[in-house]
């Protein structure tokens, strides 16, 4: 996760009592020289030697300040417009995943292309972090079971990779039937690109909705997405730049939360090695809608 804090520190330099002639300071320079004696040597050398240590033990004391700052969590659609309560997802906090919570996969990538292993997914230091190879071997995770309305928010930044690796963020049919269920791709990106789509596909008529977003997706952004009776609706950063009211292309059943990093080999046999990092998930219900 991002760690808002730096810390810097000054060089403290540490004189020994000559003056640039290499006389001592206070001594009458006409007169003759008086060697220092051992102990006024090893008082100067002990002060110093305290001083030494105070910077250090600052500077040990200001780091561990500042790495206990809490990360920040940006500008949330949670925060804006009032969802209440978390009622699930993730914080990714216990330093390895949660196998009670999500279901990792592991079998043949999106579309058969690929293979989708577990060890290509892993937490640490509160981040998740998703990886695929040069060879197109990838991850995903779902998060189970899902729920029929809903509000979903996850935190989310792509480092520059290859365009036939894609991140995203979805909420996929818990019946697993497709597309006649529908699809929500809340936040889809190439790993190369300088945008992010919410891809809406309205299952009944297996009709893509589609909207897109320029931001810098290497850096963290908040992405979400409200799911109502009365439309589909998705946010970046609080920020409202999807929605669609058309009732008709709601899914007809729960969905649920899934993370995933598809190899879709577009425009190039073998991609480059790609990640997407997930810093939270969090899921708030909709007190005015039926929940299954």
């Amino acid at each position: 996760m991002r760690r808002d804090g730096v810390a810097e520190s000054e060089g403290i330099s540490v004189g020994d009592g000559s003056g640039p002639d290499g006389s001592a300071y206070g001594a009458a320079r006409s007169g003759p020289r008086h060697r220092r004696g051992p102990a006024h040597s090893r008082s100067r050398r002990s002060s110093a030697w305290s001083r030494v240590v105070f910077v250090a033990m600052f500077l040990a004391i200001l780091g561990s300040t500042v790495m206990a700052i809490p990360r920040a969590d940006g500008s949330q659609a949670a925060v804006a417009h009032s969802w209440g309560p978390v009622v699930g997802g993730d914080e990714f906090d216990a330093g390895l995943l949660n196998q009670e919570k999500w279901l990792v996969y592991d079998g043949a990538g999106h579309d058969g292309k690929g293979v989708r292993s577990p060890g290509r997914v892993t937490v640490s230091d509160g981040v998740l972090t998703v990886r695929g190879d040069a060879a197109g071997t990838t991850g995903g995770l779902a998060m189970w079971p899902g729920r029929q309305y809903g509000r979903w928010e996850a935190r989310m930044r792509v480092p520059t990779g290859h365009p036939d690796y894609h991140a995203v963020l979805v909420l996929w049919p818990d019946s697993n039937v497709w597309p006649g269920d529908g699809e929500v791709d809340y936040a889809e990106m190439t790993a190369d690109a300088d945008e992010a789509q919410f891809n809406f596909l309205a299952g009944p008529t297996n009709t893509w909705v589609r909207g897109a977003t320029k931001l810098d997706i290497t850096a963290w952004h908040n992405y979400a997405v409200e799911w109502s009776s009365t439309g589909m609706r998705g946010y970046v950063d609080g920020v409202l730049v999807f929605e669609d009211t058309d009732v008709t292309h709601l899914p007809p059943g729960p969905m649920h939360q899934t993370i995933q990093l598809d190899w879709i080999p577009y425009t190039s046999a073998l991609p480059t090695e790609s990640s997407m990092e997930v810093d939270w998930v969090r899921m708030y219900a909709l007190t005015d809608q039926h929940q299954p």
